[in-house]
C-alpha cells in the first residue's frame, strides 16, 4: 500500500461532505498518531498529478499537523463526482458521528448535482443515511424536482416522479476500524430522535399549508380576492419565518454580550483584588520604614 506526499494531496472543497472540520477530532487524532496508534489508510482519487480525499480528511489534517511528510493511503481512478459518493457513505458505521449539519450538507451535495438530485428520496435518505422526510424537506426548500415519466395504471396514463439512472456505479465503500484510538460510535437512538424532529417539523409544514388551503376555500369572494389572500398569506409567512431568524440571532447576540459581560467583571474584581493587595504591602512597607 502506497504511502503518497501531503504536498501532493489536493483540498477541495467539493470532496469534504462534512459541514466542518472538527478541530478536536483532529487534535485527538494527532495525538494517537504521535503515540504510535495505528489508523486505516486514507481513500484517495487519483486525478492527473494530484490526488483527491474521497474518506480521510480528519486524519489528512493530524497527519499535518504533527509534521508527516506522507501518509498512507488507498488509490483509486476517478474525479470528483467519485470522491464525493465515497465520502457520503466513509463514515455512516465508523469515526466522528455525521451531525444533523452533515447530513444536511450531504443532502444538499446531491440535489445540487444536475444527475444525482433526479435520485428518490429513499435513495438519496440512504445515501446520507438520514431520514426521508429530510431530504423531501431539503428538496421542497431547494426547489429540485425530479423527471417525470408517463406510464399506464389500470389502463389509464398516469405521470409519476422517478430517478433517472445513474451513469456512473456508485463506488462500493467497506467501513474499516480503527486501531489504537477510542471510536465516537453512531447512536441509533440518537439519529432516530433527529429523524423524528425532521418529520415534526414536515407536518407542521404540511398542516400549515393545509390550513391557509382550506381558510382561503372558505373565504367567499372572487377567484382574484381569492389568490390575493393566498398571496398576502404566504408573504406574512415569510415575514414571520425571517422575524424568527433575526430574533434567534439577536438572542445570540445578547447571550455573547452578557457572557462578555460576566468576564468582564470578573476581570475587573480580580484587577481590584490585586490592586487592594498591593495597596497593603506598600502600606505595610511605609509602616515598617516610618
Amino acid at each position: 500500500m502506497p504511502n503518497i506526499k501531503i504536498s501532493e494531496i489536493d483540498i477541495t472543497p467539493e470532496t469534504q461532505v462534512r459541514e466542518k472540520i472538527c478541530q478536536s477530532t483532529v487534535d485527538e487524532y494527532a495525538k494517537a498518531m504521535q503515540d504510535g496508534a495505528s489508523f486505516p489508510p486514507i481513500e484517495l482519487i487519483e486525478e492527473g498529478p494530484m490526488y483527491l480525499i474521497a474518506d480521510g480528511h480528519h486524519r489528512y489534517e493530524a497527519a499535518k499537523k504533527i509534521g508527516q511528510e506522507t501518509i498512507e493511503a488507498n488509490l483509486r481512478e476517478g474525479t470528483v463526482r467519485d470522491a464525493i459518493l465515497i465520502g457520503l457513505t466513509a463514515n455512516h458505521n465508523h469515526g466522528l458521528r455525521l451531525s444533523l449539519g452533515d447530513r444536511r450538507r450531504m443532502v444538499s451535495i446531491l440535489l445540487s448535482d444536475q444527475e444525482w438530485c433526479h435520485w428518490s428520496n429513499a435513495e438519496i435518505a440512504k445515501k446520507c443515511s438520514c431520514s426521508v422526510e429530510l431530504v423531501s424537506k431539503i428538496r421542497s426548500a431547494m426547489g429540485v424536482e425530479k423527471e417525470i415519466t408517463s406510464c399506464l395504471r389500470k389502463g389509464k396514463p398516469i405521470q409519476i416522479r422517478t430517478p433517472s439512472q445513474a451513469k456512473d456505479k456508485p463506488l462500493e465503500v467497506y467501513p474499516s476500524d480503527f486501531g489504537g484510538i477510542n471510536e465516537q460510535k453512531i447512536d441509533p437512538k440518537e439519529i432516530e430522535r433527529e429523524e423524528l424532529i425532521e418529520a415534526l417539523e414536515v407536518l407542521k409544514e404540511e398542516n400549515t399549508k393545509l390550513s391557509d388551503r382550506l381558510a382561503i376555500a372558505a373565504l367567499e369572494g372572487t377567484e382574484e380576492e381569492k389568490n390575493l389572500a393566498e398571496t398576502t398569506i404566504h408573504d406574512l409567512h415569510e415575514q414571520v419565518r425571517l422575524l424568527h431568524i433575526e430574533i434567534s440571532s439577536v438572542k445570540r447576540s445578547r447571550d455573547l454580550y452578557q457572557s462578555e459581560k460576566a468576564q468582564m467583571h470578573k476581570q475587573l474584581n480580580w484587577y481590584m483584588n490585586q490592586r487592594k493587595k498591593c495597596t497593603c504591602k506598600a502600606k505595610d512597607k511605609l509602616e515598617q520604614a516610618a
